[in-house]
């Protein structure tokens, strides 16, 4: 015990001593960026938030939690739920505190609950701007100075609290260990030493799970991760990795159709579907075991078990109680509904306006497409040609043997990003989901705007970063400006916020339509600097081989 305080009393003089060396004015700077940051969030705390998330759904789901047990719910809510395990347990998480400090401010239970959560949010936001202002201090040597300023400008900005701190909502969380899961993914694939990047990229998967199985806007980096994972790779691996990727999903397809068989025409379908989806996922968590005892595995075979040891972790207890509403809330998801925006400042926003109930189609001579399959195509369009621009493929290389498939394989996947490159396809990718994909919410931007921090400090070239920057701001800005209009649209569920209504009666009628365009504006802007950052980096590697 006297060796632990002798240690700790060491440290507190490390501290007092490094911190010692900022300037009066260095101080006030920070102090003053870092004391905003909590003020705003301290000022909203008694505030009951977005009153339909935070209170009739969340709230009343925890609830019901906490007075008939986790499994109960499961089994026997039939009112309406469309979160996931992790979703629930976090409000049962934060009503179970609650419950422990009652009365922390005044008014009513649901007033404990709702600061809970904005206070383990504000917690989140926290480790967010840790998080990346520790990365950023491990490639680039920066002053004490800069690394506070860096930490508390992230920590103050309105592309983080709105959300968590008025809003209610914990995106934070998911947008958190999304950053986590990739930055382990990274060292793991990035370090010599086999052990430790088997355990680094075991523990990306978990956590990648675990952010999936809270919220499933999580899926947005997957395409980043496959691309991480599988970069590098023997083309005949890659082939055989894609071989039994068709198999997984057609097992998958051949699943959902045998559960959906026995949900219509089985008087007592429970069992059959608790049986079927144990079996499935049994096989899949032996054979990336079996993988992942090989000599040297495969980083998607380890990253895949650890991915399946969360699903475990976070699925057994609905699986059991009620696995067919567990599988409906997942599937979510993929049934992109052809609504086409639900309130995001996004391409279909622009073209169609907002929409709650209406469908739409666009059609083509006697063909009629939904947009939600137009926005897929969209988006694979413009990831496919940054991807063929990223690896610096030449078509005219490969045109001559179009039907080699192992060329196209070498070719296709023959550089893995380095960190700068990883958080540029994060941004991108997370932004052009933003864009076109259809019945998207505000929030889900977040993950675009967080992974767009990181490039702005780890990009080398002056004139490509400040190209970066400018389309960084721009799409924060817009961002901002969308979370303050939903509160105009949806002010009967919000407390009263006099700021937000003070800053949108300066803006102009049209000021929907204006940041739709300046969104599309900020991301073609990101767009075409990554492809100079790509172009760059291929010039560089041409200079090096020669």
């Amino acid at each position: 015990m006297k060796a632990y305080m002798n240690r700790v009393k060491k440290t507190v003089k490390n501290l007092i001593k490094t911190f010692s060396k900022l300037t009066y004015w260095q101080w006030i700077i920070v102090v003053s960026v870092f004391a905003f940051a909590v003020f705003v969030r301290v000022i909203h705390l008694s505030g009951l938030g977005f009153y339909y998330d935070t209170i009739e759904t969340q709230y009343k789901w925890a609830e019901y939690v906490y007075v008939n047990g986790y499994g109960e719910f499961w089994s026997s809510y039939s009112e309406f739920f469309d979160y996931l395990p992790g979703g629930l347990l976090y409000d049962y998480i934060a009503f179970s505190v609650s419950k422990l400090f009652g009365g922390i401010i005044p008014g009513s239970a649901e007033n404990d609950f709702v600061f809970i959560v904005k206070v383990f949010n504000g917690i989140f936001d926290f480790l967010i701007a840790f998080v990346i202002t520790y990365t950023v201090g491990r490639i680039r040597k920066l002053t004490l100075f800069s690394k506070l300023l860096i930490f508390s400008c992230i920590f103050a900005s309105p592309s983080l609290w709105f959300i968590s701190g008025v809003w209610g909502q914990f995106d934070s969380l998911i947008v958190l260990l999304t950053l986590i899961a990739v930055i382990l993914l990274y060292k793991g694939l990035s370090n010599d030493n086999i052990e430790l990047a088997r355990s680094f990229i075991v523990w990306s998967g978990m956590i990648f799970g675990l952010a999936v199985w809270t919220k499933l806007q999580a899926l947005i980096i997957l395409p980043v991760i496959l691309i991480m994972l599988l970069a590098l790779e023997n083309e005949k691996v890659i082939r055989s990795i894609l071989i039994q990727s068709i198999i997984f999903l057609i097992t998958i397809f051949g699943f959902s159709s045998l559960g959906y068989f026995l949900v219509q025409y089985a008087d007592n379908y429970k069992p059959s579907l608790i049986f079927l989806t144990l079996v499935a996922l049994s096989y899949f968590t032996y054979y990336a075991y079996t993988g992942l005892k090989e000599k040297n595995p495969l980083p998607i075979t380890k990253w895949i078990f650890g991915l399946l040891l969360s699903t475990w972790m976070m699925t057994i207890i609905p699986l059991f109680n009620n696995p067919l509403r567990l599988i409906d809330n997942f599937l979510v998801f993929f049934t992109r509904q052809n609504l086409a925006s639900v309130d995001a400042f996004n391409f279909w926003y622009l073209l169609l306006g907002r929409s709650d109930t209406q469908y739409y189609a666009i059609s083509i001579g006697n063909i009629s497409l939904p947009v939600s399959f137009i926005g897929v195509l969209l988006y694979s369009i413009v990831m496919v040609m940054l991807y063929l621009s990223f690896v610096h493929l030449d078509i005219k290389s490969v045109k001559n043997s179009i039907f080699n498939v192992d060329l196209w394989l070498k070719k296709i996947f023959a550089r893995r990003p380095d960190l700068t490159e990883m958080f540029i396809w994060l941004t991108i990718s997370s932004s052009v989901f933003f864009l076109f994909m259809t019945k998207m919410h505000t929030r889900y931007l977040v993950f675009g705007i967080i992974f767009s921090i990181l490039p702005v400090f780890l990009i080398n070239n002056l004139k490509i970063r400040n190209m970066w920057i400018l389309g960084t701001i721009i799409i924060h800005l817009s961002y901002v400006i969308n979370q303050l209009s939903v509160y105009n649209k949806y002010s009967k569920y919000f407390s009263d916020i006099s700021w937000v209504n003070t800053i949108l009666s300066y803006m102009p009628n049209y000021y929907e339509q204006l940041f739709s365009i300046l969104v599309i504006v900020g991301f073609i802007i990101l767009l075409y600097t990554a492809e100079l950052f790509f172009r760059f980096n291929r010039m560089r590697d041409n200079v090096e081989s020669n």
